[in-house]
């Protein structure tokens, strides 16, 4: 079509060519294949979104175990409140069976408690002075019946004696 002299012929610069789904792309050669970001760019945002991703697990997993701690030692406490009532109601029992009661070191199993552990009631009574027909209860229950990790509740009646 073109005549064009042999001495000045146009040069083009190398290209790529890729096939994608049955159409030919030139790449422009100093781009090639690759893209604008670096390789390693990726892989980096990669590992910080995991490290972010298991830092917030890792807070999840601590406030579960902290609101358990929580619940337990609640627990706990409720069972030494429910245990010094009933030393109460046992001093009280024992009181109308035998005026000269004076206390008691109460230790109940788990298997009596229904419970995992067991728990110790201090039962410690006292005459109220000008006043025979009255005695002052004192309890200390704890539970469970460890020295370090326990509940402890503390409590105090009047309790009157039959005639």
């Amino acid at each position: 079509m073109f005549d064009r002299p042999k001495n000045n012929p146009i040069r083009l610069k190398p290209c790529s060519v890729v096939r994608m789904s049955s159409q030919r792309h030139l790449i422009a050669p100093e781009r090639g294949l690759r893209s604008s970001h670096p390789a390693g760019i990726v892989l980096i945002v990669v590992i910080v979104c995991l490290g972010l991703a298991a830092a917030i697990l890792g807070s999840f997993v601590a406030i579960a175990l902290s609101g358990r701690e929580l619940l337990h030692a609640e627990c706990s406490q409720l069972q030494a409140q429910w245990l010094a009532e009933s030393a109460i109601e046992r001093a009280a029992a024992l009181l109308a069976a035998n005026p000269n009661y004076s206390g008691e070191q109460w230790n109940l199993s788990a298997e009596q408690l229904g419970a995992a552990e067991g728990g110790a009631v201090t039962i410690h009574v006292e005459s109220v002075p000008d006043q025979s027909s009255l005695r002052l209860v004192h309890v200390q229950a704890d539970y469970p019946d460890d020295p370090t990790y326990r509940c402890r509740q503390t409590k105090q009646a009047t309790v009157k004696l039959p005639r």
